[in-house]
């Protein structure tokens, strides 16, 4: 609860830098990145050999089920989104290469074992 209270007090410290297109173009790939990992992610269930290292296997378990990666990824999506808004254009653009980097690596990872 006063992690809460902490968010919604520093929600106020946001910058308010003008979304550009170009913002809108990395968002969109955030969120495809993202949708990949998803998708590969609630995969590792049909494959009993198969389980999540990375670090969402902290809130996912090691065999995550289609609703839990689901409503995982889903908050993450809007989180991401909610991060983008708040920094300024140029830590903004850095943010959402580094999400689409690392959540690429996690597709990479999770097609070479099969989950594609």
């Amino acid at each position: 609860m006063k992690y809460l209270i902490i968010l919604v007090l520093l929600s106020g410290c946001a910058h308010n830098d003008n979304w550009r297109t170009q913002d809108t173009v990395m968002q969109i790939g955030v969120t495809a990145v993202l949708m990949a990992d998803a998708i590969t992610t609630s995969r590792i269930q049909d494959y009993p050999h198969l389980y999540e290292n990375g670090p969402s296997k902290h809130f996912l378990g090691s065999n995550p089920s289609s609703s839990d990666t689901a409503m995982y990824f889903g908050t993450y999506m809007i989180s991401s989104y909610l991060i983008s808004r708040a920094l300024p254009h140029k830590w903004r653009t850095a943010w959402q290469s580094v999400e689409i980097a690392g959540h690429s690596y996690a597709v990479i990872n999770n097609c070479d074992n099969g989950l594609c």
